[in-house]
């Protein structure tokens, strides 16, 4: 919000001064911008080197759901008031990783927000994931019943 409350004091260039104060004003939220969005790619990348090492630990050493709901655990101990390490959002950060296995490409998608990247990108490849799974489900409840034989027979 901005002050409303304008200073009584005289200067010697009013016109001058009000240039220069709009300015200051709109490089300040420049910065601010810069600042924030720099913040967010760091915060992105960090999610990105997160889920890699996550990644990596679920194919070599079968680190599976149980040990990604013990770690949301204990960061959510360790930093009590930060936000961000729940067991879905470690999930999306693993899923992250593995869509983006390139570190050059996941800066690519850090110039977006990280919801957005989950909303536009992950919920649609889990949903996709989920989809696959259904469908496969789908064809074995539909063959289950048959014999080989009967599934052989082509007319």
């Amino acid at each position: 919000m901005a002050n409303t409350k304008k200073s009584t004091l005289v200067i010697a260039d009013p016109e001058s001064y009000s240039k220069f104060l709009e300015q200051i004003k709109a490089d300040i939220l420049q910065t601010q911008l810069r600042a924030a969005l720099s913040i967010t790619k760091e915060l992105i990348m960090f999610y990105w080197r997160t889920g890699k090492i996550l990644s990596t630990k679920a194919k070599d050493a079968g680190w599976g759901a149980s040990t990604l709901k013990r770690l949301a655990m204990d960061l959510k101990i360790e930093f009590p008031d930060m936000t961000g390490f729940s067991l879905r959002n470690l999930q999306y950060m693993r899923h992250f990783a593995e869509s983006y296995p390139e570190a050059n490409c996941a800066a690519a998608a850090a110039q977006i927000p990280w919801g957005h990247i989950i909303l536009v990108f992950l919920d649609r490849l889990i949903a996709s994931d989920l989809n696959r799974v259904q469908k496969s489900l789908s064809f074995q409840k539909i063959f289950k019943n048959f014999t080989k034989r009967a599934l052989k027979k082509t007319d």
